[in-house]
């Protein structure tokens, strides 16, 4: 009787937006449970050490965020120009307190949340059409894939300098898109203004952040432009919005730090760099297109079809659209080889994956919405039978358990082995034996080596060398002389 019911009974949209975002909140749970464990380490003693000082010794908040900008100008005069991922690169959790940095995943893991479902709302909601249940479906459903399948975890949610200035600023990037085609939907004058000077904010905020990040946004706001004029929209609100972009981006590449660091990498001529992404875009298309991609993309065929059948746009020349895409993912790789011959570290690789996710499923949205409206040509919705949704889950459940590389394909699922084995908290302890010695009066101090490296919060440490850049960080936020690694 059961199994007749599952067969041929309909499931609501309510009920499978319930699941999606309790899968969603289930998910996250052990990520921002390990979080607590979380500590500084590397560039964050070496960019928050001003603005940390003056905190220690004045509590004031406008002195430390005076200091702040001066780390800013520090570092444009003598290692890069990203004044804006800097600023808040010198302004860590840590800065205010130790007890503070479990804040880094929290902060992290929202904007990747919050402005990925930002983004589908304005794509799903004021552009297709779509009910808000849809939205919240496809949002939550994306939103577990992505974090699910991380890179590098550990450098996207829990080492704050990496993670501020790649996924947050990629959190940044996608929310001025969004507010971007926002405008040109909007019809209240006060709405507009509002709008306009949020996205100035963010057009500032992005072209001063990573090179990847920056060079992708302003492209991003062409396209849209090019869009509003092809679609004889008003576009003409998005051309100073375009200009303030253009100027954050030029102070940025123009900085002479950037002169300096690049004597420490043989970079790549623009075509060499051009041609080596488009190659490296088609291996990582090949490498990401993974079982879990593939089955939540399947999983979302009913709710996609349901959804561009209703919708008045045209979706038209998916092609140029595909090819677009492409090029759009490909454009993420060249600013690295430019300037230093590489892909880059994996913090890098971190928001070119986001973004190839985030491209993969609007392609998919689109060569959906164009057989629906040309090839196909229906009206008719999709059923939600419970038992289609039941088969896709437990496939993935399948592959989790078949996978060889679970612990670091499923971001939950190792932060759950860690916290199970106690693996995190003896990490914690050693940690907390370390900030008893350089709390300590001693100048000079050695600790022993990590018993244990988490897979999510270990990155990196100091070395057997004093004069290691990184113990250098550390020893100053401390202010020792020396400190190092010892047995």
């Amino acid at each position: 009787m059961l199994l007749k019911l599952l067969l041929t009974k309909k499931c609501t949209s309510k009920f499978l937006c319930i699941v999606s975002i309790m899968v969603l909140m289930i998910g996250l749970l052990p990520l921002l449970l390990i979080g607590r464990y979380a500590h500084a380490c590397a560039d964050d003693f070496g960019y928050g050490y001003y603005p940390h000082a003056i905190w220690n010794a004045t509590h004031s908040l406008k002195e430390t965020l005076h200091w702040a900008f001066y780390q800013v100008k520090a570092s444009y005069d003598t290692w890069q120009g990203t004044f804006s991922s800097i600023f808040l690169m010198a302004l860590s959790p840590a800065v205010w307190g130790e007890e503070y940095y479990y804040m880094t995943p929290v902060i992290m893991i929202g904007v990747t949340v919050f402005s990925h479902f930002a983004f589908f709302y304005i794509i799903l909601v004021k552009v297709l059409n779509a009910d808000k249940l849809t939205w919240m479906i496809i949002s939550s459903l994306f939103c577990f894939l992505l974090i699910q399948t991380m890179y590098s975890p550990v450098n996207a949610f829990y080492w704050y300098n990496g993670a501020v200035h790649y996924v947050f600023m990629h959190g940044c990037m996608l929310l001025l898109l969004a507010i971007s085609i926002l405008s040109g939907k909007s019809g209240k004058l006060w709405v507009k203004i509002a709008i306009t000077l949020l996205s100035s904010f963010l057009a500032v905020i992005c072209g001063g952040s990573n090179y990847l990040t920056a060079l992708l946004g302003i492209i991003c706001l062409l396209l849209i432009f090019v869009a509003g004029i092809s679609a004889k929209r008003k576009s003409y609100w998005s051309i100073p919005l375009i200009f303030i972009y253009s100027i954050a981006f030029y102070i940025n590449i123009n900085a002479y730090g950037n002169t300096i660091r690049q004597a420490y990498f043989q970079k790549l001529s623009p075509t060499e760099a051009i041609l080596k992404s488009f190659l490296s875009a088609n291996t990582f298309i090949i490498k990401w297109i993974s079982a879990p991609v593939v089955l939540i993309a399947v999983l979302m065929i009913p709710l996609i079809w349901n959804l561009v059948i209703k919708s008045k746009f045209s979706f038209r020349m998916p092609l140029i659209v595909m090819i677009l895409s492409y090029c759009l993912f490909a454009c993420m790789f060249t600013p690295n080889f430019y300037s230093t011959g590489n892909i880059g570290p994996d913090r890098v690789i971190n928001i070119i994956k986001m973004w190839f996710l985030l491209i993969f499923f609007l392609n998919e949205i689109y060569i959906i919405g164009y057989i629906s409206k040309h090839i196909i040509k229906s009206s008719r919705c999709l059923s939600h039978y419970i038992l289609f949704y039941l088969s896709i889950g437990l496939l993935l459940i399948l592959h989790f358990k078949t996978s060889d590389n679970v612990l670091t394909e499923y971001s939950s699922y190792a932060a759950y082995v860690s916290l199970k084995t106690g693996e995190v908290r003896q990490f914690h302890e050693e940690y907390r034996d370390r900030l008893d010695l350089l709390y300590g009066s001693k100048k000079e101090v050695h600790f022993k080596p990590y018993s244990v490296k988490p897979y999510l919060l270990y990155l990196d440490d100091i070395t057997e060398d004093p004069y290691d850049w990184r113990n250098i960080g550390m020893a100053r936020w401390y202010d020792k002389e020396k400190v190092y690694l010892a047995e």
